[in-house]
This record gives structure tokens, sequence and C-alpha cells, in this order.
């Protein structure tokens, strides 16, 4: 039995390739997945590894005595030491602050630092960047650069490291350009010890003396490299659930056109177990080669990132090969499920079907008509209760019920598509390709149902994902506008004199610290008004103050200018005369002013209008502060609020909030402002639309795969019916039209049923991912524009996946067609 199952397994070979292609690269995703987190822990293990290069002991202590002896007892035992530390230090540019991650030059024994071009610092007041941040600071070698720790100092740049595009940029300095170690220098650093007799060393009570292997797998493990991966896991997961669909497709086709041979085998005396277990064992052959096939691609794949990526250099690449097995069981697991629906065609096969006219075609029926009503009333019922858990914030048991609901929507959809495919192609009235199409469509309903169900896994998460995306960009800009109306802030006050540590302040008790308000110069409103990216500028002025034994002794209140929307954004511009607007105070009703009094009278404005949480910041309309009259409010400095223009990268607000500064005569630490959060958000989420979407593009290639093999395996199913449409007058393009018309025909059906399913699931998404329930979320806001790319990529890729099946069926022609088997 198995020789000819084996022969068989031959004969298809073809059709097993493309089969075994989807496996390959489904486990190959799932291999790449695997091995990122084995790319960020090993990155993690080797920067440890290279920061404590050298040391034969490595001590921490969350103490300065502690480090000072150890330093002692190390130097007592003729041992060298080195602190290991890293502070962060701001590099001042013309267009914007960076920060950097400063760490001292290490000595010889504790191999230093190498450099690209230049030398390491020597002396005080000299430096070392990456090249890429020199560029961007428009220095070169020998050139000085400015950092602000906290007043501005002048270093000299005297060397540059290979560019920077991970994490924090680097910094090298000299030992000299760090202050002497105190508690919070402690906790973090590392004190190296070497040579001597430094392996004597051992824990005390002051400090803890550890192997340089712990603090390196210690890293690795602090990295969470492994849980990095459960994002990219979950798209694997999702690629091999498309694999099954695609395995269960081919796979009914393939074995559906052996009818023949498999009924000759029923006639000769195998059972019906014999003949489907010869095809399961068929399946679970080809699952072991193809996922073999895939853990070398995917971990090739890993070893060509390495080589590309300079900061991968020398990381161990290979995850282990417990990991590595269980992808390999996955795909044979994967490819076993999708053809559970052929080995229950193969069982099904009756010895008399050796000799039917019709043996050629065999569809199975289904066990039990009950099961699709339970599907659908599961998925209605999950998509209900998806979206009561959404409005309510409750993000794990959404995401949980909608997978699930997803799940159940499968074999719903599996039995609708055809029947909507036959619908859609029957609308086309004026092409007798699209009738004939339906006709096929409806002849095999359940290879159309299961073609269409890939692409429609696809369509739902790649609708899915634009958007959840877009609506989360919604929600979220609309709670920072509403905490963070100003795009950039400057409060008028020279700071300089006020207490910033402990025994500074000289301010007599019961006193408030005395600022200096700064006045703008004539002219500087105006200036700043018209500079490059500033759509409007204002002072606003503080009208109101809670008296110091007073519970709101910290409140302060500004007047708007008379057109919000000048200088803020968000719900602050509905703000009506007689209300107050609270940006980012709590809902205790004892802080917060519920009558404000001035010269020209009070005003009863009760609780502020959506409060949040987090600054101290009050508002009421310039029509409110005409009522309460000229006030002044002493020790309170007037704030100026600025609003930017739309789509200014981080380069330009950097340049303006400097400008800005420069013009009101402040530092720029002291301008602040949501500009760059708001980037920050729009560039975060971008990022991880680009990311899914490039995810779910090994799932959507899977599909095209899927498509294209059915549609070619039902181009020879039905060779002799296009033979005899050419017999009867068919043009070729005709008989190609059928073709191409169906893949159209399934491809809808999967648009129409997957982009609403998509915009629900995504909208639930980002409104279940929300913390809280003081903004409305409001209705799913669809990107129109990546909508109309995924239809018209939809029907791009339905046009491609039957172009070579289309072309094969125009060159057969009726005599050909009429004399195969």
């Amino acid at each position: 039995m198995i020789p000819v199952l084996l022969a068989g397994l031959r004969a298809n070979v073809k059709r097993w390739g493309a089969l075994g292609a989807v496996i390959a690269l489904a486990v190959a995703f799932l291999t790449v997945s695997i091995g990122v987190g084995t790319l960020i822990t090993g990155k993690s293990v080797r920067d440890a590894r290279a920061e404590i290069a050298g040391a034969g002991v490595v001590v921490e202590s969350e103490t300065a005595a502690g480090l000072a002896a150890a330093t002692k007892d190390a130097t007592a035992r003729g041992a060298e030491t080195f602190l290991q530390r890293t502070e962060g230090r701001v590099l001042r540019t013309e267009a914007r602050d960076i920060l950097l991650r400063a760490s001292p030059v290490r000595p010889e024994r504790f191999h230093p630092q190498t450099v690209s071009a230049g030398r390491l610092p020597s002396a005080r007041g000299e430096i070392v960047l990456p090249e890429n941040i020199a560029r961007s600071a428009g220095v070169e070698v020998g050139g000085t650069v400015t950092l602000v720790s906290p007043e501005p100092v002048a270093y000299r740049l005297v060397g540059t490291v290979p560019d920077a595009r991970i994490g924090l940029p680097p910094a090298i300095l000299a030992p000299s350009d760090f202050a002497p170690v105190d508690e919070s220098v402690a906790i973090g650093a590392l004190l190296l010890v070497a040579g001597g007799e430094s392996a004597s060393m051992s824990t005390t009570r002051q400090y803890t003396v550890q192997s340089p292997d712990f603090i390196a797998e210690r890293a690795g493990d602090a990295s969470m490299g492994r849980a990095s991966t459960a994002p990219f896991l979950l798209f694997a997961v999702i690629a091999l659930v498309v694999a099954v669909v695609v395995i269960s497709t081919t796979m009914s086709v393939l074995t559906a056109r052996r009818a023949k041979e498999l009924a000759l085998l029923r006639l000769v005396g195998a059972s019906r177990r014999a003949v489907a277990g010869g095809v399961l064992l068929e399946a679970l052959i080809l699952g072991a080669a193809a996922s073999a096939v895939g853990l070398g691609i995917g971990v090739g794949v890993l070893g060509i990132a390495v080589l590309a990526v300079p900061e991968l250099a020398g990381v161990s690449f290979i995850p282990p090969f417990v990991l590595l097995g269980a992808a390999w069981g996955l795909g044979v697991l994967a490819t076993s499920v999708g053809a559970r629906p052929a080995v229950r065609l193969a069982g099904a096969v009756r010895p008399l079907q050796a000799v039917s006219d019709d043996a050629s075609r065999l569809e199975e029926e289904s066990r039990s008509r009950l099961w699709p009503w339970l599907a659908a009333a599961a998925c209605v019922a999950g998509l209900a209760g998806t979206w009561g858990l959404a409005v309510r914030h409750a993000l794990i048991p959404a995401t949980l019920l909608g997978a699930a609901s997803a799940l159940a929507s499968l074999p719903v959809f599996v039995r609708m598509a055809p029947r909507l495919t036959a619908v859609l192609l029957r609308a086309v009235r004026r092409s007798p390709a699209a009738r004939l199409a339906a006709g096929g469509v409806q002849a095999s309903p359940r290879r159309a149902g299961s073609t269409s169900a890939a692409l429609f896994i696809g369509v739902t998460l790649v609708t899915m994902m634009l958007t959840a995306v877009s609506t989360g960009r919604d929600i979220a800009f609309k709670a920072l506008d509403h905490d963070a109306p100003f795009d950039v802030t400057v409060g008028l006050a020279d700071y300089s004199g006020v207490a910033t540590g402990p025994g500074e302040d000289t301010t007599p008790a019961g006193q408030e610290p005395t600022l200096r308000k700064i006045a703008l110069a004539p002219g500087a409103l105006e200036r700043i008004r018209a500079l490059p990216g500033v759509a409007g500028a204002d002072v606003l002025k503080p009208v109101w103050k809670g008296e110091p034994t007073e519970p709101v002794a910290q409140r302060i209140v500004y007047a708007l200018p008379a057109e919000i929307g000048t200088v803020a954004r968000g719900d602050i511009s509905h703000l009506k005369d007689g209300e107050i607007y609270g940006v980012g105070v709590n809902e205790d009703a004892d802080s917060l002013p519920k009558r404000l009094s001035g010269p020209g009278g009070s005003i009863d404005v009760g609780t502020p209008i959506r409060a949040g949480m987090g600054t101290e910041f009050l508002a009421v309309t310039h029509g409110t502060a005409a009522q309460l009259g000229s006030v002044t409010v002493p020790n309170t400095p007037d704030m100026l609020a600025v609003r930017l223009t739309e789509g200014l990268d981080a380069e330009a607000i950097g340049r303006v909030r400097a400008q800005i500064a420069t013009i009101v005569g402040v530092d720029r630490q002291q301008v602040s402002g949501a500009a760059e959060q708001r980037r920050l958000v729009d560039e975060g989420l971008n990022v991880l639309l680009g990311i899914a979407l490039s995810l779910l593009g090994i799932s959507v290639v899977i599909a095209l795969m899927g498509v294209a093999d059915s549609l070619t395996l039902s181009q020879l199913e039905r060779s002799r019916e296009v033979s005899l449409l050419r017999a009867l007058g068919m043009s070729r393009r005709g008989v190609a039209g059928i073709v191409t018309w169906e893949s159209l025909g399934i491809t809808a059906a999967a648009l129409i049923a997957g982009l609403p399913l998509g915009v629900f699931y995504g909208w639930a998404g980002a409104v279940a991912a929300v913390p809280y329930d003081t903004l409305d979320s409001g209705s799913p806001v669809l990107n129109w524009q990546w909508i109309v790319v995924t239809v018209l990529g939809g029907l791009i890729v339905a046009l491609a996946s039957s172009m070579l099946p289309a072309l094969r069926s125009a060159r057969v022609t009726p005599s050909e067609g009429l004399s195969a088997p």
C-alpha cells in the first residue's frame, strides 16, 4: 500500500510542490519570528559582555559607600578597577536637543572602546559621538559641540564611532567629565575588577560580587527578547492558519481528482481506513519535508539579517533546538490538520466509483446541517459580546471573544462564499464567461468557499489593522488635544533663581519663592507668529489663583484669547462663557475652584469640563475673564501658547522651539508643549501599521499561492468542459475569461465579507485598548485611501493569480481536451 501511495505522491509532484512551498513559507516565517527573540537576547548579551570586557569579577552595590569599600578591597588585593557607568547628556544642535547615553573611556586593561575616526577622549572637555549624530549636529572631528547638563558646556569632538540606529545614541567622555559617585549613580553602576587576587573577592554586607557570565546572562533575560516575539508569533500563527486553509483546499481538490485511483485501491481489497491513512501519510511526509525546508530558509534569513545589520554583528542567530523542533512540529501539525477534509474524502470513496463516469468529481457531504447554523449563532453572539466588552474597555476579554467569533465566522463564510460569488458573477450579464464561471463555482462550492476563505482572512486582518490604527490615532489625538491643547508653551519667567534642590531655597517660611516675570520685547509676538511652521501664537494671562491656605492653593486659572482655535487644539475651542476648562486636573471636588472672584464681580463655574489627571492648569474664556475685571495675580507668570502647522517633522519642530526660545530670551529647556508628543504618537502608529502590514504580507502571499493553485487545479479538472466550449466556438479569450472571472468573483466575495468585519474588529480593538472612558470613542475612523488600496490590491491579486491558469486554459485545443482521460 505504501509503495502505491508514494508512487501517487511522485505522480503529483508538481501539485505537491506548490503545496510544499506554502508550508515551507509559513514555517520559515514562524522560525524567523522565534529568531527575533534570539537576536534581541543575543544582542543584549553581546553588549553586556562588551561593557564588562576584561573583568575577572563584577561588583554591584546600591550605595556609594559600598562601591568605595569594594574599590578599596580590590586595590588591597592588587587588582585594577574601573567603574562602568552611564549618564544622560543632552546634545544641543541648531535644530533640536538630542539625548545621549554618555559613558567614560575604558582603561587599557578593560578593553577600551574603538573609534571609526579620530581618537578617544584623553582630557576633560573632549567627546566622541556616533557619525550620524555628528552629521546631524553639523560638526566634524576637531569641531565643537554643546552639551547641556544642566548648563551649556562646550566640548571638542575628537573622534566618532559608527552610526547609532538602535536605542539612545552613545557618547564617550573622559572620566574627569563625570561627577563623583553618589547614591543616584551607584544604582546601576558596575565596578569591574581584574588582575591581582580579584578572584578571591566575595560578597559582603556592603556589596555583591558577581561573575561576568552572570551579568551578561542577566542582561539577556532583562531584554525581554522572548516576550518581544509575541507579536511576531501572533502573525506567524495567522500565516499558519491561512496555510491550513490553503492545504485543505488543495488537498481536497487533489483527492477528488484521484477518486478513480483510490476507488481502484478499494476495488482490489484496500479498506477505507487504509486508503484514508495513505492520504494522511502523504500529507505527513509532505509536511515533514516542507517544514524542514522552511526551517532552513528561516535560519538563513536570520543569518542574512545578522550580516546586513551592523548592530547585530557577532550575535548568535540560531534559536534553541527545542524551539526549532517546535516550529517543525507545528508545520507538520498544520499540514495534518489541513489534510483532514482530504482524508475524509478518501475514506468516503466507494469501489464502484472506479468505473463511474463522474468519478473525477468528489464533494464531501456535510455530516450535519445544524453545524453551519450553530457557527452562525456563535459568530453573531461573539460579535455582540465583543462590542459590549470593547465599549467597557476590557481589552483581554474583548480580544479573546473577538478571536473566537472570528474563528466561528470562517465556516459560515465558507458556506456563504460560493452563493455570494455566483450572485456577483451572474450580475455581469454581458459576459458569458462570467456566467459560466458562476456555474463552475456552484458545481464545486467547497473548493470555491475554501479558496475564498484564505483571501477572506487576509482582507479581514488587513482592514482590521488599518481601522485599528486610524481609530487609535483619532482617540489618542483627542486625549492628547484635551490634556495638552497647546503645541508649544513657554512660561514667561526667569526660573534661574528658584530652588532646584535641597537647601537651595532661602524663601522665608510661609512665603512663596519669587519669580522674575519676563515681558516680551516689542514685536516679539509678531515675530513668533511669522516663523515658518507657526499657525498662531498668543499670550495667556493668569486671572485667578487660589489662596495659600485653601485646598485649591496650586490652581491657576488663565484667560484664553478670543479666538481659542488659533492657539489651541481639541475641545477647549468649544468652551463657553461661565465655564472653566480643566486640563489634567483630578476630579476631587475639594481641589477645584467653584467660584472665581475679581474686581468686576464673581462667577460660579462649577466642575471643570472633561477633567483628567496630571498637570495643574485651568482656563476660562476671554468673555469670562472680562467679567472678572482687570486682575493682577502676584508671583504668577504669563504663558506663551503656540499652535504649529500640520505635518512638521522632528527637525522642524525642534527648530521652531529653538527660535521661540531665542526670541523670548529663555533657555530651550523652558520651552515645552505637546507637538513632539503628537509627532511621536503619529510616527509610532505609522511604524506599527507598517510592521503589521509587512507581517500580514506573508499571509497574503500564502493566500495568493493558494488561489493560484486552486485555479490551476480547477482548470485541469475542467479541461474536458473547456475543450467542449472551444469545439462549440468559444474563443481562447473567452475560455481564459472563465478562469479570470472566477478568480475575480472569489476575491470580490472575500472583500465584501472581510471589509466590514475587519472594520468592526479594528474599531473594537482600538476602543478596548483605551483604559478610560473620559473621551467619546465614537464610530470607526476609516482610512479611505488605504481601504481603496486594499480593494484594488485584492483585485490585482485576483488577476495575478488567475494569469497562468487562464493562459493554460486558453492553450487547450478541442481535440486535446476531449481525448484527455
